[in-house]
C-alpha cells in the first residue's frame, strides 16, 4: 500500500525489495566480519603468547647451559665444556636481541627483556674475565661464583615474570576465543531467522503489491476474452495499473464494437450465421425470418442442408466439406426452401475457423440478380431467333438487289443499297458479339482446345485485315515464328483479327502495325503494336468493359461497337490468360495476351 501511496512504478518496486534484503546481507556480513577480525587478532596474540614464552624458555635454558658449562670446565679444564659455554655465549645475545622482537609491542616485557640484555652484557664480560683467571691457572672464586650465580638468578626470575604474564594471557585468550566463535554462531543464527522472516514479509509484501494485482490483470484478461465483466480498475500507477487501464479500455471499445455489430447483424439484409462441425446452425441472424420465413430460433440446432433445395444438397456438400478440409473455397449459389414451401436463390460465401470449429456464413439474396439473368438470356435468345434471322434474310435481298436480280438499280440506289448493307452487317456482327459475349460469362462457349501453329493463325489474321489495311496504306509485320500454342483455333483467330483492326483502324496514314511473339516459360506472349494516338493510363483498364471506348475525336470517328476488346478479354482468359496494354497517350499502343504453350515447343 505504501508503494502505491509513493507512485512507485515495478523497477522502483523490485528495487526496493532487492535493496532491503540486500542491506541487511551487508550489514550482517559487516558484523560477522568485525566478529572474524577480533578473532583473527586473539589468534595472532595467542600466538605471539606462544612465541614469547618458548624464546623466553630458551634464554632461561641458555643462561642454565652456560653456568652449567661453565662449572664444568672450571671443574675439568675440558675443551668440551669450554667450546660448550664458547657456543653458548655466543649465541645468547642473538636469542635476547629475537625475544626483545616478540616482546616490543608490551612496554613491561620489553624493559624486563632490555634490563635482562645489560644484565646479561654485564655477566658476560665478567664470566669472561674469570675465564682468563682459569685459563691461567687460578682456580675460581666461591664468592665470585656465587654473586655470579645470584645476578643468574635474578635475570631468570625477571623472565620468568614474563612467561607467567604469557600464560595467564593465554589462559584468557581460549576463553575469549570461545565467546567470539558463540557469538558468531549466534549472529549467523539470528540472521537467518532475520533473512527468512525478511523473506515472508517481502513475499507478502509483493504477494499484496504485484502478484496479487498481476492475478487481478490476468483474470481481467480472461474476462475480456469471454465477454465477461471486469473486475474494477487497480488503483496506482505503475505498469500493472496501466495495463490494467488498457484492459479497461479494450473492454469498453469492444463493448461499443460489440453494440454496433449486432445493430449491423439484426438490420442486416443477408443472412449471417454460424454451422457448427456438424453442420448444425449455432446462430442466425434476425435477416433469417424476412428471407427464408424462420426465426432465429427455429433454425438453432438444425442441418442446415435441409434448407437447401434438393436438386443443390450434394453440390452444396462438397462445398462446404472443399472449405473445412482445405480452407479455400468460392461461394456457391443455391436454391433454399423457405417456410411456406416457396423457393428463393441464395448465393452463400463462407469462412472455415479452425479454432472453432465453425463456419460462418453470409447468405445473400440473389433472386432479383436470377431474375435478370433469366430475362438476358431470353432477351439473346429473342435477339439470336427473332433478329439474326430476318436481318440476314434482309442482308440477302439487299445483296440480290445490288447484283440486279429483280433488275437494274441507278446509281442513286446502289449507293442507298450499299448503305443499307453496311448497316445490316455492322447490325448482325453487333448481334453476334452480343451473343458470344453472353455465351462466354454464361460458360456456355466451347472451346475446341488443341496444339495449333501459332503462325499461321497470325499470317491469315494479317491477310483478313489487309483490305481495311491498304485503304490506310498501312503496313502489317507478321513475324516468323515455329511456336505451338494449346488453343481453339477459331478463338485465337477471333483475338488477333480485333486487335489487329483496332490497330490499323487508329494507326495513320502510312503507319505500321507490328506483330511480335515471345516464349516464355509454359506461355507464348503475342504483342501487337500500333502508331495511333495511345491509350491514356486512366482508361488501360476501362476498355476491356463493355460499351467503354477512349474519349476523344479520333476515336469518336472510328466506327465500334465497343464490345470486341471484352469479347478478346473473355476469349484470353477462357485459355487460362491475360491479356492487357502498354501505352503512353501519344506514342501509341501495344496490346499484348498470354496463351498456353506446348511445351515442347521451347526446345
Amino acid at each position: 500500500m505504501s508503494t502505491q501511496r509513493f507512485h512507485l512504478n515495478l523497477f522502483q518496486k523490485a528495487l526496493i525489495l532487492i535493496a532491503v534484503p540486500l542491506a541487511f546481507e551487508l550489514l550482517l556480513l559487516a558484523a560477522l566480519n568485525g566478529l572474524l577480525n577480533e578473532a583473527e587478532r586473539e589468534a595472532r596474540q595467542a600466538e605471539r603468547a606462544r612465541a614469547v614464552i618458548a624464546k623466553t624458555n630458551h634464554v632461561v635454558e641458555m643462561f642454565f647451559d652456560i653456568g652449567l658449562a661453565f662449572l664444568a670446565y672450571d671443574a675439568s679444564s675440558n675443551k668440551f665444556f669450554e667450546r660448550r659455554y664458547l657456543n653458548l655465549t655466543a649465541e645468547l645475545p642473538e636469542e635476547i636481541e629475537a625475544l626483545k622482537s616478540l616482546v616490543k609491542d608490551n612496554p613491561g616485557h620489553a624493559d624486563i627483556v632490555n634490563r635482562v640484555s645489560a644484565g646479561t652484557e654485564e655477566a658476560m664480560r665478567t664470566l669472561t674475565a674469570v675465564k682468563r683467571r682459569l685459563d691461567a691457572g687460578e682456580r675460581l672464586n666461591l664468592v665470585h661464583a656465587f654473586q655470579l650465580r645470584q645476578k643468574l638468578n635474578g635475570m631468570v626470575d625477571e623472565l620468568n615474570v614474563i612467561i607467567k604474564e604469557e600464560q595467564t594471557s593465554q589462559k584468557i585468550n581460549p576463553d575469549a576465543s570461545v565467546k567470539l566463535k558463540a557469538m558468531v554462531k549466534q549472529l549467523l543464527a539470528a540472521g537467518v531467522v532475520v533473512s527468512i522472516l525478511l523473506a515472508l514479509a517481502l513475499a507478502t509484501i509483493f504477494h499484496q503489491g504485484t502478484a496479487r494485482r498481476l492475478k487481478t490483470l490476468v483474470d481481467n484478461g480472461v474476462r475480456l476474452g469471454r465477454r465477461e465483466k471486469l473486475t474494477p480498475l487497480l488503483v496506482g500507477d505503475d505498469e500493472i495499473a496501466q495495463l490494467d487501464r488498457v484492459i479497461h479500455d479494450a473492454e469498453a471499445a469492444l463493448t461499443e464494437y460489440a453494440r454496433k455489430e449486432r445493430a449491423v447483424i439484426e438490420n442486416a439484409v443477408d443472412v449471417i450465421c454460424s454451422v457448427d462441425a456438424a453442420a448444425k446452425f449455432a446462430a442466425v441472424s434476425p435477416a433469417s425470418l424476412q428471407l427464408w420465413g424462420y426465426k432465429p430460433e427455429e433454425l438453432v440446432g438444425r442441418d442446415w442442408i435441409e434448407l437447401v433445395d434438393q436438386g443443390d444438397q450434394d453440390r452444396c456438400r462438397k462445398w462446404a466439406e472443399k472449405l473445412r478440409s482445405s480452407g479455400q473455397s468460392g461461394p456457391v449459389e443455391n436454391k433454399v426452401r423457405r417456410k411456406d414451401g416457396s423457393l428463393v436463390d441464395m448465393s452463400w460465401s463462407a469462412t472455415w475457423s479452425e479454432s472453432e470449429q465453425s463456419m460462418f456464413c453470409v447468405a445473400h439474396d440473389i433472386t432479383e440478380r436470377k431474375e435478370v439473368e433469366r430475362f438476358k438470356q431470353q432477351f439473346v435468345a429473342m435477339v439470336s431467333h427473332d433478329l439474326r434471322t430476318p436481318l440476314s434474310a434482309v442482308q440477302s435481298t439487299l445483296s440480290l438487289l445490288a447484283t440486279g436480280a429483280w433488275g437494274g438499280l441507278s446509281d442513286r440506289g446502289q449507293q442507298k443499297v450499299a448503305t443499307a448493307k453496311t448497316n445490316i452487317r455492322e447490325s448482325i456482327e453487333l448481334i453476334n458479339d452480343l451473343l458470344d459475349l453472353e455465351k462466354m460469362e454464361a460458360g456456355k462457349m466451347e472451346m475446341q482446345i488443341a496444339e495449333t501453329e501459332l503462325a499461321p493463325i497470325l499470317q491469315r489474321s494479317a491477310e483478313a485485315i489487309s483490305t481495311l489495311a491498304e485503304t490506310r496504306a498501312v503496313q502489317i509485320k507478321v513475324p516468323d515464328t515455329e511456336a505451338i500454342v494449346l488453343a481453339d483455333q477459331g478463338r485465337l483467330s477471333q483475338v488477333v483479327m480485333n486487335l489487329l483492326g483496332n490497330a490499323v483502324k487508329f494507326s495513320p496514314d502510312g503507319g505500321v502495325v507490328s506483330i511480335g511473339v515471345e516464349l516464355r516459360p509454359d506461355w507464348a506472349e503475342v504483342r501487337i503494336s500500333d502508331q495511333g494516338p495511345g491509350v491514356p493510363e486512366a482508361y488501360q483498364q476501362a476498355i476491356f468493359e463493355r460499351f467503354r471506348q477512349v474519349p476523344g475525336t479520333e476515336v469518336q470517328r472510328q466506327p465500334s461497337t465497343g464490345l470486341g476488346l471484352p469479347i478478346c478479354k473473355a476469349i484470353v482468359e477462357a485459355h487460362g490468360g491475360t491479356i492487357g496494354v502498354d501505352s503512353e497517350a501519344g506514342k501509341g499502343s501495344t496490346f499484348w495476351f498470354l496463351i498456353p504453350l506446348k511445351t515442347s515447343a521451347l526446345s
